[in-house]
C-alpha cells in the first residue's frame, strides 16, 4: 500500500470517528445496488456511488467505486448540517461547515479543494471550485473570500459554534428509508 493510500485511509477513519460523534456511521457496502429499493428515493444525476439513508443516520458507501472523502464529507453535510431534506437542501449552505470538517480530520486544503472540483460555489452562474483552481480563469472573489464567507453563513445557520463544526440533527423520525444518491 502506497502512502497516499494510508493517508486517506487515516482521514477516513477519523471522519468514521467524527461521523460517529455527530449520531452516525460511515458504511461501506458491495451491494450498494440494494438501497435502490427503499421507500422513499432521491436520485441526483450524477451519483458518485455515495448516498444517505436519513432514517439510519448512515452515508452508504459503494465499495465498488472510488468515493472521495470530500464527497463523504458533502453527505454527512445533508444528515448533520441541515434539517431540509437533500432534495430541499440548499447544497452550498454547509460548504463553510464541510470546510471546517475536512480540517478537523486533517485533510489538506489543497486536496479538499481538488476533491471539490466540481462543486459549484456561486449562485446562478455556476462557477464551480475548479473554476477558482484553474489561474486563468480571473474572478472578483477569491475561492478563501468564499470559504470565510461560507463559514460565516454556518455561524449564522448555528452549524458552526466556536469555530468548529457541529451536528443540527434533529429528532425528527422517517417513516420510511429516504435514499439520497451523490452530489
Amino acid at each position: 500500500m502506497n502512502m497516499c493510500n494510508l493517508h486517506y485511509l487515516n482521514l477516513l477513519e477519523k471522519l468514521q470517528i467524527l461521523c460517529h460523534k455527530f449520531g452516525g456511521e460511515i458504511k461501506f457496502t458491495d451491494r450498494f445496488d440494494r438501497y435502490y429499493d427503499k421507500t422513499s428515493f432521491y436520485d441526483s444525476p450524477s451519483a458518485y456511488g455515495v448516498g444517505v439513508l436519513l432514517n439510519k443516520k448512515q452515508v452508504i458507501c459503494d465499495k465498488k467505486r472510488d468515493v472521495s472523502i470530500a464527497t463523504i464529507i458533502h453527505e454527512m453535510g445533508h444528515m448533520f448540517a441541515t434539517s431540509s431534506s437533500p432534495n430541499n437542501s440548499k447544497e452550498f449552505e454547509f460548504f463553510g461547515w464541510e470546510y471546517l470538517v475536512a480540517q478537523e480530520i486533517g485533510m489538506s486544503v489543497e486536496q479538499w479543494l481538488e476533491e471539490n472540483s466540481d462543486y459549484i460555489v456561486t449562485e446562478g452562474d455556476s462557477i464551480s471550485v475548479g473554476n477558482f483552481l484553474n489561474s486563468d480563469v480571473g474572478h472578483d472573489q477569491s475561492i478563501q473570500d468564499i470559504i470565510g464567507e461560507q463559514i460565516a453563513e454556518g455561524i449564522r445557520l448555528g452549524i458552526i459554534k466556536n469555530g468548529k463544526p457541529i451536528s443540527i440533527l434533529s429528532p425528527r423520525i422517517y417513516k420510511e428509508d429516504v435514499f439520497w444518491f451523490g452530489y
